[in-house]
């Protein structure tokens, strides 16, 4: 993938609120399988470049509100 996408910080509540919204999936047990069905989507070839964003990407993460921080952030981290 040759272009990263760097999520810009919300400016209100309802962007928060909808930035969290898109990115619920990574708090879910079953994030695993939409990364790979995503990976597939894009025909991702370069499996080492696509690892390697994906850990980027995770690492910069971060919910924008109060709930999903406490629904997702923990259990992710609790889990590791």
């Amino acid at each position: 993938m040759s272009n990263v996408l760097y999520i810009t910080k919300p400016t209100n509540v309802l962007e928060a609120i909808m930035h969290d919204s898109d990115y619920e999936c990574l708090g879910r047990d079953y994030y695993p399988h939409v990364l790979e069905l995503l990976k597939l989507e894009l025909k991702i070839t370069d499996y080492s470049k696509w690892k390697h964003d994906q850990i980027q990407f995770l690492k910069h993460f971060k919910y924008e509100t109060k709930t999903a921080k406490n629904t997702f952030w923990t259990s992710t981290r609790k889990k590791s």
